[in-house]
C-alpha cells in the first residue's frame, strides 16, 4: 500500500497517503505506525504534504504528519552522533526544528481530542529538549488517558526514562515490568522487557544480561504473546529481531533460527541498528543461531543511540 502511495505522490496525487494514514481509524497502534512512515516521506520529500494541507488547512492529519515529520528532521540534522561530535549549528536547528514542533502538535491535538497520536508521537521531543520528569509525565498522563496500552509510546517512554537519557537502569527496567506485567497479552507490552535487556547489555557492555532467569522468562512470554495477534502486525517485526538475538544467546537454537527465517534479511531494527556495523552483526548472530552462542565471545562494539 505504501509503495503505490509513493508512487501516486510522485505523480502529483496526495490523496492515497491521506487515505493511507485515515484507512488505520481507531486502531491506535496501526494509526502511530503510519503516521511515522508517511513523516519519513514528508522529511525526505515534502512537496505533496505542503499540498495537502493547501488543499485542506483544517485537516487534524495533514497537522499531524507536519508536526512528526519536523521531529524526523530534526533528528536527522543532529545525527545519530555522540553529543560531543555534533557541531553548534546542528544543534540549534536540532533545537529549533523540536520546539516548531510541539507547537505544531498542539494545534493537530486541538481537533482530535480522543485521539491519543498527537501525543505519543512528540515523546521523543523529550529526548531532544531534555524535558523535566513533571513535563514528561504531563504528556504521559494524556496518552494513557487515551489508551493505556499503546505500544510505540511506551517504548518511546521506556528510552526516556533509560540511564543514557534522563533516568536509571532501575527506573527503566521497573517500568518495563509494571507495564507488562499489567498489560492483556495482544499489546505486546510483555516486549518492553526484551527493550530493557537490550538497554541494559548495550550500556553496560554485557552480553550476560541476555543470560539471566528474567530475561528467559521474558522471552518465553513474548514468544507466548505473539501467538495472540495476526503475523502482519506491524509491531511483531521488531520483536521478532529482538528474540532472534536473545535466543541465540540463550542457545535456544530451533527457536531462534524460526525467528531468522521469519524476519527474513530486514535489519532497521534492534539489535543491529544500534551497532557501527548493523548487517556485519546480523550477519554473525544468523551464523551462530543453528549451533548457538558462543558464550566466550563478544558482539562488535555498540554506538550510542
Amino acid at each position: 500500500m505504501i509503495a503505490e502511495a509513493t508512487a501516486a505522490t510522485r505523480a502529483g496525487d496526495r490523496k492515497p497517503f491521506a487515505a493511507f494514514l485515515a484507512g488505520a481509524g481507531s486502531g491506535w497502534n496501526l494509526r502511530g505506525h503510519r503516521l511515522w512512515v508517511l513523516a519519513e516521506q514528508a522529511a525526505e520529500e515534502d512537496g505533496w504534504l505542503r499540498a495537502w494541507q493547501a488543499a485542506d488547512p483544517d485537516s487534524p492529519d495533514a497537522a499531524l504528519v507536519h508536526a512528526t515529520s519536523l521531529i524526523e528532521v530534526a533528528w536527522t540534522v543532529r545525527s545519530g552522533k555522540r553529543a560531543a561530535q555534533v557541531g553548534r549549528e546542528q544543534f540549534e536547528i536540532f533545537h529549533r526544528l523540536l520546539g516548531e514542533a510541539v507547537d505544531a502538535f498542539a494545534r493537530a491535538a486541538e481537533p482530535a481530542p480522543a485521539d491519543p497520536t498527537p501525543w505519543a508521537a512528540q515523546l521523543p521531543i523529550a529526548l531532544g529538549l531534555g524535558w523535566s520528569h513533571e513535563e514528561f509525565d504531563r504528556v504521559w498522563q494524556e496518552i494513557v488517558a487515551r489508551d493505556p496500552y499503546h505500544y510505540g509510546a511506551h517504548h518511546s517512554a521506556l528510552q526516556y526514562w533509560c540511564r543514557k537519557w534522563h533516568g536509571s537502569h532501575e527506573r527503566m527496567t521497573a517500568i518495563a515490568e509494571r507495564a507488562a506485567a499489567a498489560a492483556p497479552p495482544q499489546s505486546l507490552l510483555s516486549g518492553l522487557r526484551l527493550d530493557a535487556v537490550h538497554e541494559l547489555e548495550i550500556t553496560e557492555d554485557s552480553y550476560r544480561a541476555w543470560t539471566t532467569p528474567e530475561a528467559q522468562r521474558a522471552l518465553d512470554q513474548v514468544l507466548a504473546d505473539l501467538r495472540t495477534v495476526e503475523p502482519d502486525d506491524p509491531r511483531v517485526p521488531g520483536l521478532r529481531h529482538l528474540l532472534a538475538y536473545g535466543l541465540t544467546r540463550n542457545r535456544r537454537r530451533a527457536e531462534a533460527v524460526e525467528q531468522f527465517r521469519l524476519i527474513d534479511r530486514w535489519i532497521d531494527s534492534p539489535p543491529w541498528s544500534y551497532r557501527a556495523r548493523p548487517a556485519e552483526l546480523f550477519t554473525e548472530i544468523r551464523a551462530r543461531a543453528p549451533t548457538g552462542w558462543d558464550k566466550a565471545g563478544r558482539p562488535p562494539a555498540p554506538t550510542t543511540r
